[in-house]
Order: structure tokens, then C-alpha cells, then sequence
């Protein structure tokens, strides 16, 4: 007996109820789908902001520095990171390096009633162009010449502020020896970072403007890397630690460690795991989703315990009887799945484009990540989802099929329900 057109037959005698049981698997895989969309989105988004902003691709050290940043340890630095940049340069994976000083400093203000803490970021203009990508988050002025005294400070900061290009901006700090030291320079254009907290607190200083402020002579409290593959991070950080002290570069006195980004951040590790603990939502959500599945499925054996009688004493046996009712709901899991994904698609792709608007949501949170996601559509998530959909639901659909098997075809006839 042919199975399949007989389920298909089935299923159009109730269309209300296979509308419901298909709208529930729809939007489970719908929800899955928008759900690694997103998350896709987020990561993505997120190694945009770290790789170009916090911590490249990986980071070099002073060894200690980590455990004491909270000190702002100014004297655990690189001495010699001009010749480890030499060095990197010839490195076939590295594709950027960007030399840096952090001094937490105070803007100064004359007749303000209170000065305004900052967090400055010495840093080389010129490679930063690139590495900070700074000709696409300046709004206005321009981005300071080699040697000249011109900081950048980000939107919010200027705002609060009431900064304009042009004007003169005077900022306190401490100094590699613990003493004080201000230093004047010119406010020569605004930028707008990705990230709000980066917007609220942050002033970019040119390398040598930095080094003058904190005393620090020709040094830098670490260099970022930017990498041509940055999927392999972690091990090229182990790889380019090692590679620094062969070369002598990192010695006792001088001892440099290396981080990838995700050692950096743990948050980005984090993210890792999303796929797997959405798969396991996703499982929820499906298991859920079935239950209607079950439920129409089990009504529908009832309605239909006279006909299974009479199919019974027509020699159908009880697998094919199984088969039936499984082939019945894996058509509605299978329509179900599908409009679920188109639901999805037309869902993502249009976000993908425009993106989600988080900035109110992320405004005042210390996290690296930018006001505005763009979920992901991806073509080989989206087949497993579907898939995943379909197998799950069908399984499940299992439990009321094998209960209609175990009709007795007598007892069926005599049903009067």
C-alpha cells in the first residue's frame, strides 16, 4: 500500500489542525533561526570592536602588567618595542601593529568646579589610520599630523565637554615615577567609536604626546597585532611569545607576555559557546513545539480509531500503521520547518541590512560590543536548523504513531467514540 499519498490525503482532511501543528514548529525554527542570526551578528561585531579598538588580534605585554593594571604599573613596559615591531613586521601572519600607552588623566578645565577623568590613548596616527580604520569614525576635523601636538576625542566626551575643534585641551596624569605631570595639546577632530563607552571617555594622543605626559622615554605599555587569519589566534600568540624571547626580546628584566583575543576577553570565549547553549534553547523550544504536534496527532488517532480498525482487519499491519501516522506528522514538521525559515530569512535578511538599534539598550555598560548588530544570515546554519526541526519533530511524532500500532483492529470496530 502506497503510504504517502494516503498521509498526504490525511492531512488535508483537517486543514485547521495541521495549520496549528505546523505554525508551532514554524516558529520554533523561525525563533533557532533568528536566534544563531544574531548571535553570528554579535560576534561578528564584537571582533570588529576588539580587534580594532581594545585588543587587536593579540597583545604583548609586560608579563605583570595584567595583574597590576589596576595600578596603572606605567613602568612595566616595553622598552625596546621598536625593534619587536621591526621584527613582527616580517611575520607573514601579522597584518598590523599598533603600539600603544593607556594613562588614565584628568581633563582640565579652567574655572570648571571639577576636573573630568579620561582615558587616554597614546597612539601613532599614522598607523592607526588603518589599524583603527580612523578616517571612517571621524566626524569632523582631521586626523593629526606626524608630530603634531592633536588629539581626537570621541563624541560623547566632547559633547559633555563642550569641545570643539580647535580648542585647547589640557590633561593631568601621573607619571611612570608616581609624580604629576599636564601637558597642552590641540583638539584637532571628533570621532565617533562603535561602542558608546569608547564615545563617552576616550581621548586619542599622539604616541609621543603620551610618552611626554607619562615620562615614560621611548617605550609603550603594550603593542597590538593584527592578524591575516585571526582564526588560529590563540596559537600564534603562544607561537609569537616564544619567537620573542628566542630573539631576546623578552628577558628577565624584561619579560613579555602575549595574549590572543580571546585570552584578552573572555567574553569573546563566551560567544563560543553560544551556538551550543542556543542549540540546547532550540532543542527546548522544539520539544515545546512538538507537544502540539502530539497533542493533534493523538486527538487524531482517537477520531480515527474506527478507521485504524478497518484498515487493521484490511491487513495493514501495525508498522505500516506506524509508518502512516509518522509519515502524517513528519509532512506537517516538514511544512512547518520550512515556513519557519522563510519566516526567519525574511526576518534576518532585512535586519542583516539595516541592522538592530542596541545603543539605548548598551548605553553605560562596559562591554565591547556596538550599538548597532547585524544579525547574519547563514545559508549552512539555516539547513541544519531545518533539519534539525524536521528530525526532532519527527521523533517525537513517534510516540503517538507507535500507540495507534497497538489497536486491536476488534476492539476498534467496537469504538463508539
Amino acid at each position: 500500500m502506497k503510504l504517502l499519498p494516503l498521509a498526504a490525503r490525511n492531512i488535508r482532511r483537517n486543514v485547521r489542525r495541521t495549520i496549528l501543528s505546523a505554525t508551532a514548529t514554524a516558529i520554533a525554527t523561525m525563533t533557532l533561526m533568528f536566534l544563531f542570526a544574531y548571535i553570528d551578528g554579535m560576534k561578528m561585531d564584537f571582533s570588529y570592536v576588539l580587534s580594532t579598538f581594545v585588543s587587536g588580534h593579540g597583545r604583548i605585554r609586560h608579563a605583570e602588567y595584567d595583574d597590576l593594571e589596576h595600578l596603572n604599573p606605567l613602568h612595566l613596559r616595553i622598552v625596546n618595542y621598536t625593534q619587536v615591531i621591526d621584527y613582527l613586521k616580517a611575520d607573514p601572519r601579522v597584518a598590523g601593529l599598533s603600539p600603544r600607552i593607556n594613562l588614565p588623566a584628568m581633563f582640565y578645565q579652567a574655572g570648571a568646579d571639577e576636573q573630568t577623568g579620561v582615558r587616554a590613548i597614546g597612539v601613532d596616527f599614522v598607523r592607526e589610520t588603518t589599524g583603527m580604520n580612523l578616517e571612517n569614525i571621524l566626524v569632523s576635523g582631521a586626523i593629526p599630523a606626524p608630530g603634531d601636538r592633536g588629539v581626537l576625542v570621541g563624541t560623547t566626551l566632547a559633547r559633555e565637554l563642550g569641545l570643539e575643534v580647535g580648542d585647547t585641551v589640557t590633561l593631568l596624569s601621573q607619571t611612570m615615577r608616581r609624580d604629576t605631570n599636564a601637558v597642552s595639546f590641540t583638539l584637532r577632530g571628533i570621532i565617533e567609536f562603535p561602542v558608546a563607552g569608547l564615545n563617552k571617555g576616550t581621548m586619542l594622543l599622539p604616541l609621543e604626546g603620551a610618552q611626554r605626559l607619562s615620562r615614560m622615554g621611548d617605550s609603550v605599555s603594550e603593542i597590538l597585532y593584527r592578524l591575516q587569519d585571526p582564526s588560529d589566534a590563540r596559537q600564534v600568540a603562544g607561537e609569537i611569545e616564544g619567537l620573542l624571547a628566542q630573539q631576546g626580546f623578552s628577558t628577565g628584566d624584561n619579560p613579555l607576555s602575549v595574549k590572543s583575543w580571546d585570552q584578552v576577553d573572555m567574553i569573546f570565549s563566551f560567544m563560543g559557546m553560544a551556538d551550543l547553549i542556543y542549540g540546547i534553547f532550540g532543542s527546548v523550544f522544539f520539544i515545546l513545539a512538538s507537544t502540539v504536534l502530539i497533542n493533534t496527532t493523538m486527538m487524531v488517532i482517537n477520531e480515527r480509531t474506527r478507521e485504524i480498525g478497518t484498515i487493521g482487519a484490511l491487513g495493514m499491519l501495525g508498522s505500516e500503521i506506524v509508518r502512516l501516522f509518522f509519515l502524517e506528522a513528519l509532512i506537517i514538521a516538514v511544512l512547518g520547518a520550512f515556513g519557519g525559515i522563510l519566516l526567519g530569512a525574511a526576518i534576518v535578511v532585512p535586519l542583516q541590512i539595516i541592522g538592530m538599534d542596541l545603543s539605548s539598550a548598551t548605553e553605560g555598560m562596559e562591554i565591547n560590543i556596538s550599538g548597532l548588530i547585524y544579525p547574519q544570515f547563514n545559508l549552512v546554519k539555516t539547513i541544519l536548523v531545518w533539519f534539525y526541526a524536521v528530525v526532532l519533530t519527527g521523533l517525537v511524532a513517534l510516540i503517538p504513531s507507535r500507540r495507534a500500532s497497538k489497536i486491536l483492529p476488534v476492539e476498534a470496530l467496537r469504538y463508539q467514540g
